[in-house]
C-alpha cells in the first residue's frame, strides 16, 4: 500500500491537535513554523494548509494568522480543562486522564494533557495563564517551591490537586487512595503470622512518605517489629532498581525481613526480582504487598496483593462539580474528594493466595471509571 503524500500527513497531524485540545491556549503555527517544526518543505506545509481551509477546519484570518473554527466554538460554547502531569508514564496517570475524559464529556468540557520534567518547567508555570475553567494538577514529587505555589494559590478556585492531599494550603484535592490504608496491609502481613513487618521505599515524594507513616502506625498499632529501607532516587529515576539493590542486599545479609510491605508496586517489582534470584520462592519464602495500582498488580508474576481501590469516576465527578458549582457540592465543606474507608483486599499470589480476581470485571471497572 503506497504511503499518504507529505501534505496529507500534516494535515492529519493539525487535525488531531486541534481535536484533541492543543491549541487551545497557544497559535497554531503557520507553514513556515509548520514546516520547520515537521521536517517537511515550505511548499509541502502550505499543501497541508490549503487542504484543512478547504475542509473548514482552517480559516485564516485578516491578520493572516491561522484560526480553527472548532476551537472558536469550544472556547464560547464548550468548558475547557487542563491536565498537568510529571512527563513519564504510570498506570495512575492513564487512569485519571481516563477519568477526566469519560466524565467531562457530561460537563460539554475539552480536555488538553500538558506534561513537565520540573517545577520550573514553562510547560507546568504557563500554564496557570490559560483561559481555563479548570486545572487538575499532579504536584512534583519535590514539593511546592514559593513561586509555584504562588501561581497555584492566586489560581485555588478552579484548581483540584490529584493524588496528594494539599486541603492545609487550601486546595480542592482528589485521590482514591489514602496512605493511612497502608496499615490495612500491615495487618495482612502480619495475620499471615509474621511477627514483623519491614517496610520499602525507594520513590521521592510527600504523598509516599506518608505511605511510610501509615505502614509505621500499622506496625506500632500490633506491636510487632519492623525496619524500614527508604533509600529515595532522584526524580524520574528507576525506582525499582534501586529497590531491587536494596533488597538483594538486605534479603542475603538476612537483615531483611521476610514479610515487606512495599510503597509502590514498582518497589515490589525490584524485591521480588532480588528474591527470585536468591532462590526465595515468592509468596512462600517471602510476602510482600502493596496498596496501588490493582488494575496492573493482578498482572505481575505472582500476582501483588494490593487494595481494591474504589474506580476513581465518583471522586472526579464530583471535582467537576466543585468547578462547576462552588463549594456547596462538597460534603460538610471537606477540601478532600475521598472515600470514607478503605476497601477491601486483593488477594494475590505475593502473599500465598490462589489470585482470584476477576481480571475482565476489573479491566472494565476501571476503564468505565
Amino acid at each position: 500500500m503506497p504511503r499518504p503524500a507529505k501534505h496529507h500527513e500534516i494535515s492529519k497531524l493539525l487535525k488531531q491537535r486541534i481535536a484533541s485540545g492543543m491549541y487551545l491556549d497557544q497559535p497554531i503555527p503557520g507553514e513556515r513554523a509548520l514546516a520547520a517544526e515537521t521536517g517537511v518543505s515550505y511548499m509541502t506545509a502550505r499543501k497541508a494548509v490549503q487542504q484543512l481551509v478547504k475542509q473548514n477546519v482552517l480559516t485564516r484570518a485578516k491578520n493572516g494568522r491561522l484560526e480553527a473554527p472548532q476551537l472558536t466554538d469550544t472556547k464560547q460554547d464548550v468548558h475547557t480543562y487542563v491536565l498537568l502531569t510529571p512527563a513519564f508514564e504510570s498506570f495512575g496517570y492513564q487512569n485519571i486522564r481516563m477519568s477526566i475524559e469519560r466524565v467531562m464529556s457530561h460537563f460539554n468540557g475539552v480536555l488538553k494533557i500538558s506534561s513537565y520534567r520540573h517545577w520550573h518547567d514553562p510547560a507546568l508555570m504557563s500554564a496557570f495563564d490559560g483561559d481555563w475553567n479548570g486545572i487538575f494538577i499532579i504536584p512534583p514529587n519535590e514539593g511546592l517551591p514559593k513561586l509555584l505555589l504562588d501561581r497555584m494559590l492566586a489560581n485555588r478556585d478552579r484548581i483540584v490537586v490529584v493524588y496528594s492531599d494539599l486541603t492545609e494550603l487550601g486546595f480542592v484535592s482528589l485521590d482514591n487512595s489514602l496512605e493511612s490504608w497502608a496499615s490495612v496491609m500491615v495487618e495482612h502481613l502480619a495475620s499471615l503470622g509474621h511477627d514483623r513487618v519491614d517496610c520499602l521505599n525507594t520513590q521521592p515524594g510527600k504523598d509516599v512518605l506518608n505511605r511510610v507513616k501509615g505502614w509505621k502506625a500499622g506496625v506500632d498499632k500490633l506491636g510487632i517489629q519492623g525496619h524500614c529501607w527508604n533509600d529515595q532516587v532522584e526524580n524520574f529515576d528507576f525506582n525499582w532498581v534501586r529497590a531491587y539493590e536494596i533488597a538483594l542486599k538486605g534479603l542475603k545479609s538476612g537483615k531483611m525481613a521476610n514479610a515487606v510491605f512495599c510503597t509502590t508496586l514498582a518497589t515490589c517489582k525490584g524485591l521480588a526480582r532480588a528474591a527470585f534470584e536468591l532462590g526465595m520462592e515468592l509468596g512462600k519464602d517471602i510476602h510482600y504487598c502493596t496498596m496501588d495500582v490493582p488494575y496492573e498488580s493482578i498482572y505481575e508474576i505472582p500476582s501483588v496483593t494490593t487494595l481494591n481501590l474504589y474506580p476513581l469516576h465518583h471522586y472526579v465527578h464530583k471535582s467537576f462539580e466543585w468547578l462547576e458549582y462552588g463549594d456547596g457540592v462538597l460534603v460538610d465543606g471537606k477540601l478532600l474528594i475521598a472515600p470514607d474507608q478503605a476497601p477491601d483486599l486483593l488477594l494475590g499470589e505475593s502473599t500465598g493466595f490462589a489470585s482470584k480476581a476477576n481480571r475482565t470485571k476489573l479491566n472494565e471497572t476501571y476503564k468505565d471509571s
